[in-house]
């Protein structure tokens, strides 16, 4: 990663404030569900550990190939995009694999740089074109990994691998319950940022100029179970 100096007043310009709020307000649940509640209410078998498996099929199919770098991003994007689809009721419980492998294609050509690669009679173009419709072409393209490269950006000499370890701990932190269950998403970058630069990297004097509101005291049982999951694999999550 580059160490170049980014002043807070760059930070600004490149993630404008009226974006980065906009960002912020899309992930602001105003209804009484999250995404994956919705999901589930739907779909009752669509538990939690059916939501992870489909969340780490999606970034298996996406290592070793050009998207690699974009894995936890684009994977977050595609189980949101299956979390819709879930939602709708249209989706039985022995296709959800195939549904995950159909959001992953949509959500790679969300770069429109890289498309994944189809897998042979899956994820063809009809397919997608379903998908759309299932969801009336409106992708919930919005996800906290936005959130944590503008915080990311602020900051003036970036220690090694910030982006690389928040990237995959953010990932992390999006298996859990509590992130299930959080309504305002926002928050998971804040987390996981705060984390490293506070504790991990020690950067003690570093403020942002973003604010992300707690509207409902969801932060300490966000950090706590961020905390659970850094306590597993210390030695991939620290700033060695």
């Amino acid at each position: 990663m580059s160490s170049t100096v980014i002043t807070k007043a760059e930070a600004k310009r490149a993630f404008a404030l009226d974006d980065f709020y906009g960002a912020v307000y899309a992930l602001f649940a105003e209804r009484p569900r999250t995404s994956y509640q919705d999901a589930n209410l739907a779909a009752p078998w669509f538990t939690i550990e059916t939501r992870n498996r489909c969340f780490n099929c999606i970034a298996d199919a996406l290592d070793g190939t050009e998207l690699e770098p974009f894995t936890a991003r684009i994977s977050l994007v595609a189980l949101q995009i299956l979390e819709a689809a879930v939602a709708t009721g249209n989706v039985k419980k022995d296709a959800v694999a195939d549904w995950a492998d159909v959001a992953a294609q949509v959500a790679s050509k969300l770069t429109e740089n890289m498309y994944l690669p189809v897998k042979k009679g899956a994820g063809d173009v009809v397919t997608q074109l379903s998908l759309l419709e299932l969801l009336e072409w409106r992708l919930p393209r919005a996800s906290p990994y936005y959130i944590l490269a503008a915080l990311r950006a602020e900051i003036k000499d970036p220690p090694k691998e910030l982006e690389k370890k928040t990237d995959q701990a953010l990932f992390l932190l999006c298996m859990t319950r509590a992130y299930c269950n959080l309504r305002a998403r926002a928050l998971a970058a804040s987390v996981v940022l705060d984390h490293y630069m506070q504790t991990v990297y020690k950067y003690l004097e570093h403020k942002s100029v973003y604010r992300i509101p707690d509207v409902y005291n969801e932060r300490a049982a966000l950090e706590e179970a961020f905390q659970k999951e850094m306590a597993k694999d210390d030695d991939d999550f620290s700033g060695e």
